[in-house]
């Protein structure tokens, strides 16, 4: 019996070891590849690069534009996810305390939210933000993505916020302290990985949008890094050395983001699977 078990908990491990070497082996190709000359990489793929060519880096940073792309994508990201924050934290706090019909209509509506495709809204969200005068805006982007973000954040503090004791809430109202001040200082603080998972959700869905910045930001140095890398795909040629390089430079944040949220990430993606 014994033996049986290790045999099943040695393949699990085999099995989640070779799953990650699948998931982790095309970044490290890409990273070989941003380091190779356009003629090593189609000589030899798999292989290492002979000579690291680090300024591939630095021609994709300076003559490809990516410089302002990186800085208009951490404006819109950044607005978008704190946006998104503030404005489902508001919410679910409200749906979480006041057990009524509206509340479960609008909760409701949240939910069926999230079960529409973007897609299917595009040419209706399109048209409102032509008729905005938002066309060539951050703005219009950043609009229409909170308002993607929100049901989906809403959702997951919500789960969070129904478990939350309520004797805690209703002595710091006996002490004083208003709606707002429970929320800031007592229902954030304890949502902390609830609010950790919808940033990392959230960051990784901006930063990586590329058909609505398309369509809405038509001026070159208005451009995101997904659609500056176009820049290096022209009709007869491709850079792909420096549109390698351009991916990893657009790949590094989205994994440091993710490594100083991992803890917290990781707690809101468990928490609440298996009660006490």
């Amino acid at each position: 019996m014994i033996k049986r078990a290790h045999i099943s908990q040695v393949a699990i491990q085999l099995v989640l070891i070779f799953s990650g070497l699948i998931a982790i082996y095309p970044i490290f190709w890409t990273f070989i590849s941003s380091l190779k000359r356009d003629s090593e990489i189609f000589g030899s793929t798999f292989a290492l690069p002979q000579q690291p060519q680090f300024i591939n880096y630095i021609t994709a940073w300076g003559r490809g534009g990516l410089q302002q792309a990186f800085i208009n994508s951490v404006y819109i990201t950044f607005f978008t996810v704190v946006l998104v924050i503030i404005v489902s934290m508001l919410a679910a706090y409200i749906i979480s305390r006041v057990n009524n019909k509206v509340t479960k209509i609008v909760f409701l509506s949240f939910l069926t939210a999230i079960m529409i495709p973007p897609d299917v809204m595009f040419l209706s969200m399109f048209l409102q933000i032509r008729d905005y005068n938002l066309i060539n805006n951050f703005w219009g982007v950043i609009l229409p993505s909170v308002a993607m973000g929100i049901p989906m954040s809403v959702f997951i503090l919500v789960a969070f916020m129904k478990n939350l004791p309520p004797s805690l809430l209703e002595a710091a109202t006996i002490d004083g302290c208003s709606r707002f001040g429970i929320l800031w200082k007592i229902v954030a603080p304890l949502t902390k990985a609830a609010i950790g998972s919808v940033a990392v959700f959230q960051f990784t869905a901006i930063w990586n949008s590329y058909m609505l910045p398309l369509v809405v930001l038509r001026r070159e140095h208005l451009l995101l890094l997904p659609q500056a890398l176009n820049r290096f795909m022209g009709e007869r040629h491709i850079q792909f050395s420096q549109l390698f390089a351009g991916i990893m430079i657009t790949f590094i944040p989205v994994l440091i983001f993710f490594i100083c949220f991992q803890r917290t990430f990781l707690q809101g993606a468990t928490m609440g699977a298996v009660k006490e």
